[in-house]
């Protein structure tokens, strides 16, 4: 069990030295681009494409491991949020490459623009 403090400082490396790094994936808001939020111990990641995010999460993973720091694959989800008519389907979804059954897909929320 690590400390909030210690997993805070260890959150913090992990994310500049994964996801900072990617700053092609995400979101763009007001001309910065996002690609990860977090709350105390949890953790999203944001991607437009199934493949970038797959990206965002190996290097996420990679860099956790450095750390000694493993992503707790019961926990882990993936929505989606479809903008467009690509569909991420159980064929392109992203996966966690440490053993685990899969992700479980959240019902995608459709969204239309006027």
């Amino acid at each position: 069990m690590v400390s909030p403090v210690s997993f805070n400082c260890y959150s913090e490396y992990i994310m500049r030295e994964s996801a900072d790094d990617l700053t092609w994936i995400g979101v763009t808001f007001s001309g910065r681009t996002i690609n990860n939020l977090r709350y105390a111990d949890d953790i999203v990641l944001i991607a437009q494409l199934p493949q970038a995010l797959q990206t965002l999460l190996d290097k996420v993973e990679a860099v956790s491991r450095e750390c000694g720091v493993e992503i707790n694959t019961k926990k882990t989800k993936v929505m989606t949020i479809i903008l467009q008519k690509e569909q991420i389907t159980n064929d392109n979804m992203p996966r966690q490459r440490t053993g685990a059954s899969g992700n479980i897909q959240i019902p995608g929320y459709t969204y239309y623009r006027k």
